[in-house]
Parts: C-alpha cells; sequence; structure tokens
C-alpha cells in the first residue's frame, strides 16, 4: 500500500503501519485467511498485465468472524511509455446491500409461493362448492336411507373443512381478508 484514505482504514496508527505493506501483511495482522491477499494479488496481476480497469467481487470472513461482501476496483495508473507505475485501488462494502437483496429474493418467492397457494385454493374452493351443493340436494331426499344419509353427512362435514382450509390458504395469498375471531 503506497495510501490508505481515512475512510478505508480510520486509524491514522494502522493506516501508517500499511504503507508500503501487502494484501498478505494485512490479512496476517487483522487473522484474515491469506487465501484473500493471494486473490487480490491475482487481480493486481491481471490488473497490471492487461493495462485495464478491473472489478471484482469477493466475499470473505473478516478477523470478527463476520461475512463480508465487496466490490473492489482496480485502475492501473499509466506513465508516458504506457507502462504501469502504480494501480489505484477502491474497495466497497456491499455487505448490507447483499443482505437486501436476499431479502427481496426470500419476499419474492414467499410472493410466488402465495400467489400458487391462492390459485389452488380458488380452484379447489370451486370443486368443494359442488361437493357441498350436491350433497345438500340429496340430503333431504335421503330421510328414509339413513346409511346414506349419514354418509352424506359425512361427505358434507369433510368438504366444510376442506372449505375452511380452503380460506386460510386464500388469506395467506392475501386474497381473501381476514376476518379476526375473539378467542378464549
Amino acid at each position: 500500500y503506497l495510501y490508505l484514505t481515512p475512510s478505508a482504514v480510520p486509524s491514522e496508527e494502522m493506516r501508517d503501519w500499511l504503507a508500503n505493506k501487502t494484501d498478505y501483511d494485512y490479512c496476517c495482522l487483522l487473522g484474515m485467511d491469506v487465501a484473500v491477499a493471494y486473490r487480490r494479488n491475482a487481480w493486481l496481476t491481471q490488473i497490471v498485465a492487461g493495462k485495464v480497469i478491473g472489478r471484482f467481487e469477493e466475499t470473505f470472513t473478516d478477523s470478527e468472524g463476520a461475512v463480508r461482501h465487496f466490490i473492489r476496483l482496480y485502475n492501473p495508473v499509466l506513465d508516458g511509455a504506457g507502462d504501469v507505475t502504480y494501480v489505484i485501488s477502491y474497495g466497497i462494502d456491499v455487505t448490507e446491500l447483499k443482505r437486501l437483496e436476499e431479502q427481496m429474493s426470500q419476499a419474492q418467492k414467499m410472493e410466488a409461493v402465495g400467489r400458487l397457494a391462492g390459485g389452488i385454493a380458488h380452484d379447489f374452493n370451486n370443486l368443494l362448492t359442488a361437493v357441498i351443493g350436491t350433497t345438500e340436494l340429496l340430503l333431504p331426499e335421503t330421510d328414509a336411507l339413513p346409511n346414506i344419509r349419514a354418509g352424506l353427512r359425512e361427505i358434507k362435514r369433510a368438504a366444510d373443512r376442506a372449505a375452511s382450509l380452503t380460506r386460510q390458504l386464500l388469506a395467506f395469498s392475501r386474497r381473501q381478508v381476514v376476518q379476526p375471531v375473539v378467542l378464549n
């Protein structure tokens, strides 16, 4: 490192110590995985060889055990002969952005599940309407047939329970207003 900004390394003592040091020294000092330093060195080698600006994403565990996500930008500075004299490196911490992206992805998945549940519940509710309606029409006709009447009542009870589950699925999918009920 030739120069580190206070925003990158707040401690002046640490900035002074890092002068003329490498990523390897930095990783060793903080107890970080030295694979981070080797990866960054490979990026620098690539930038110097190609004389082009590079952008790399990295994930690593910091010295406190937290997973961090960074975007590293490397900008080679060329002299009059076109040779790289030094490379300006920027590190942008995007850990919070990654966390928000994961939350958004999870929310989108839950929305898709809700839509699927709502669609299935709606179709299933149509089938249950036919079953419940048919049993209600047949029940008065079976007064003289107690076995059939008992079977129809059981079919209706099962269909009513299924309709209750369907309402819960519709509520989950936000396609139906939930009606609060006072419970003891």
